[in-house]
């Protein structure tokens, strides 16, 4: 489906100065803007953080099984953020959407992806340059500042993506990890090739944020 963004317009707010858009999504007009707590880089209630498009965000004093009054989002696969983890993503239908297991704080929206590729590298060897010799690339240090999600390869073409875990024997089974500042170090699945062109991309409802990229290079021949 085609976006486009066609004005946007800063203006004054409670808490900080707002962003808003005029966004046109398909056939379908909406004004919308970027979430305070987004915007201000405030991670300190994870159930409402807000990183989708189009989205809402839901308190309830109950658990809610479902959301309604969705028509915005009728027939769209979105992403949905219950009590601060991420469920599967679901299509709305009816204007309603299932929150399984039930949450009291919602956020749901539309998703989108986060693509990042440097340029080819240009090594520089005691012989020359590292241009036309073949390479792999065997680790990649990924710097991150308060993130979730995302995933790295060796290319965009080869598919071999390998997901960034959080997760440690220390963080509670029963609730997602908290967001991690530090240095992820990913171990590629890659193939020699005469360039390394290593990827992250990210699709998920939480916020990410790439300080480095630092990739491990063996270089071969003459």
């Amino acid at each position: 489906e085609r976006v486009l963004f066609r004005s946007d317009a800063r203006v004054y707010g409670t808490e900080a100065d707002e962003i808003w858009f005029s966004v046109l999504r398909g056939a379908k007009r909406s004004i919308e803007r970027f979430h305070p707590q987004t915007a201000n880089r405030d991670f300190s209630d994870r159930a409402i953080l807000c990183y989708s498009d189009a989205a809402s965000v839901i308190a309830s004093e109950t658990p809610l099984a479902s959301v309604e009054n969705l028509d915005h989002l009728e027939g769209k696969e979105i992403v949905i953020l219950g009590d601060g983890a991420q469920q599967p993503n679901r299509r709305v239908t009816d204007g309603a959407v299932l929150i399984d297991p039930p949450a009291s704080k919602v956020v749901l929206g539309l998703p989108f992806e986060s693509l990042v590729q440097p340029m080819r590298l240009e090594l520089q060897m005691q012989d020359g340059t590292a241009q036309g010799r073949r390479m792999i690339g065997n680790r990649l240090t990924l710097r991150l500042d308060n993130s979730g999600g995302g995933e790295a390869a060796d290319d965009l073409e080869s598919g071999r993506w390998e997901q960034i875990e959080y997760r440690t024997p220390e963080d509670a089974m029963d609730a997602s990890p908290p967001l991690f500042t530090g240095d992820k170090d990913i171990i590629l699945e890659t193939r020699h090739s005469d360039s390394i062109d290593a990827a992250v991309r990210h699709t998920e409802p939480l916020p990410f944020t790439l300080v480095a990229m630092i990739l491990k290079v063996d270089v071969y021949g003459n």
